[in-house]
């Protein structure tokens, strides 16, 4: 229950406040809406930022001399206004897709981590969660079909029937998205037949 103001003084004070606010919510700038592909050597990073949410499909590479993720993708995010990763959506464990992981979870609060559940068994990349404290239990395994609505975008994002035999890159999660008349697709480093079956599943809007 909400307490009684009793003093109109003070009742008054609320009021202006919150007409305050209301009124400087009202004209203050929309955050851009990006799809930006950064160019991170071998391998893969997009960020795609809508009303103040951010996406990324994929955070680039690592090796014992470059961790694209610190190098690269950190302050780019910085530069473009990021403070909080909402959704990463891992396309698949190969290092140019999944190394620069670490470095993000290490310098901006992450909402959820994603991944195909066909990978949930694979040690190298529970060993890169596990090294910044995320059990398999708080990633997002995706099977099948989902869509994620939000700000007038849908994202769609399709896992492969794939039985892990063979090359993971045909394990590759697809991403699409749409909005506002347009769309973009990402589709890991699956083949090119992969990519046709795939494509046909994948909606219009």
């Amino acid at each position: 229950m909400l307490a009684r103001l009793k003093r109109p003084a003070v009742a008054a004070c609320w009021v202006a406040a919150l007409a305050s606010g209301l009124f400087l919510g009202r004209f203050r700038p929309e955050p851009p809406t990006r799809l930006t592909f950064l160019s991170v050597g071998q391998g893969d990073c997009t960020v795609f930022q809508r009303s103040g949410i951010t996406v990324l499909i994929d955070v680039g590479p690592k090796n014992p001399d470059f961790d694209a993720g610190e190098r690269i993708v950190t302050p780019a995010l910085r530069r473009l206004g990021v403070t909080r990763v909402d959704l990463i959506l891992l396309s698949h464990p190969d290092i140019d897709h999944v190394g620069g992981l670490g470095a993000i979870l290490d310098h901006f609060p992450v909402g959820r981590v994603a991944m195909p559940a066909h990978f949930r068994t694979r040690p190298d990349m529970l060993s890169v969660f596990a090294r910044h404290g995320l059990r398999a239990d708080d990633v997002v395994w995706t099977k099948g079909d989902q869509t994620i609505d939000f700000a007038g975008f849908r994202l769609y994002v399709l896992t492969p029937d794939w039985d892990g035999i063979g090359d993971d890159n045909e394990g590759s999660m697809f991403v699409k998205i749409v909005g506002f008349g347009a769309s973009c697709v990402f589709s890991g480093d699956a083949s090119a037949p992969t990519e046709a079956s795939m494509l046909v599943s994948v909606p219009d809007t």
